[in-house]
Parts: structure tokens; C-alpha cells; sequence
């Protein structure tokens, strides 16, 4: 039993590190959109994760507005907004039994989700970003349910994200200015 418990974990590691090295190429790809980077984000965790949904949401005070998939603003109740300013990251496994976590039962409602992990993205412009994926009632009850330490991996793939926004700034700045640079230097 240890020896496959050791496997399972390489396995899922392995997952995890696909996934960190998947996510540079699309954030610091220069002919990507906005929209491209975080649908190819969704199409990554779904495929690599195996998740049914995969919700990439901007949070503002009173709704969730769709980045990828797109759709519909989501309405963001009160107790689920103080959840996502009060833990950045987390799971729920059965909305109706964790209770320990305010606000939980009202954001898998917001999500239509009801095993799911989700973690905040902070971005150095614009809204932040709710990152969720899980199952829906009827895809839950096959499924794991999940643990700390998906919630942890989910919550780095994250804040990896949250680093590569921030990089892709930096490098859209120094273009700027090397453009300026080029510029200046066919001027004299």
C-alpha cells in the first residue's frame, strides 16, 4: 500500500510541474490576448487536472464577471465575498457540510459547483480573479474527494500566475521602452 500511495504522489507532482511549466508560455507569450492567456489557463487545468469545470472569474464588490469560459456576470453574495477576502484559497467537498467555512454553500452556488477548489489571483492592474475548478453535484459523487494539499497545489499554480502577470508588465515595459530606445537612435 505505501509503495502506491509513493506512485500516486510522483504522479501527482508530476501533474503539478506539467502545469508550472505549461503556464509561463501562456502569460508571456507576446501574440496572446487577455482572453487567449485565460482560456488556455482553463484548457490546462481541465485537461491536466481532469476537473469537469474550470471558472476563471474577476471579483468585483457585487459580481463575478466571466473571463473564461465566457458568459454571464455571476451574482457574488455577501458571505461569499468576506470567504474570498478572508482565505484566498480553499475547497469545499460538500457545500452543505462545510460549514467551518463561512460563505462556502453561497460561492458554490455562485460557481454552480459543489466539490471545487479555488484560489484568488491578484493582478497588479485590474480586478482580482477567482480561479475555481471542480464537479457539479452529479460528477462529484465519482470523484475524491479533495485534500489540503490539491487545495495547496492549486493555491502555487496561482500565485504562479500572480508572478507571471506581474513579469509579463515588466516585460511589456521594457519593449516599450527599447521601441523609444530604437526610435531615438534612427532620429540621430
Amino acid at each position: 500500500a505505501g509503495a502506491v500511495e509513493l506512485r500516486l504522489k510522483l504522479d501527482q507532482l508530476a501533474v503539478w510541474l506539467g502545469i508550472g511549466q505549461t503556464l509561463p508560455g501562456l502569460f508571456l507569450g507576446r501574440a496572446a490576448t487577455p482572453e487567449d492567456t485565460w482560456e488556455g489557463v482553463r484548457r490546462t487545468l481541465l485537461g491536466k487536472l481532469g476537473l469537469q469545470r474550470v471558472l476563471l472569474l474577476e471579483i468585483h464588490p457585487e459580481v463575478l464577471r466571466a473571463l473564461a469560459p465566457a458568459g454571464p456576470e455571476r451574482v457574488l453574495p455577501h458571505a461569499a465575498r468576506l470567504l474570498l477576502e478572508t482565505r484566498p484559497w480553499g475547497f469545499c467537498n460538500d457545500p452543505g457540510t462545510d460549514a467551518s467555512q463561512p460563505g462556502t454553500t453561497e460561492l458554490a452556488a455562485a460557481l454552480g459547483l459543489h466539490r471545487f477548489m479555488w484560489s484568488r489571483i491578484a493582478r497588479p492592474q485590474g480586478s482580482p480573479v477567482l480561479l475555481a475548478g471542480g464537479f457539479d453535484r452529479g460528477k462529484a459523487s465519482f470523484r475524491s474527494p479533495f485534500e489540503d494539499n490539491d487545495a495547496g497545489h492549486f493555491s502555487n499554480a496561482a500565485q504562479h500566475m500572480e508572478s507571471l502577470l506581474e513579469n509579463a508588465l515588466l516585460v511589456a515595459e521594457v519593449e516599450r521602452e527599447t521601441d523609444q530606445l530604437r526610435q531615438a537612435n534612427l532620429t540621430l
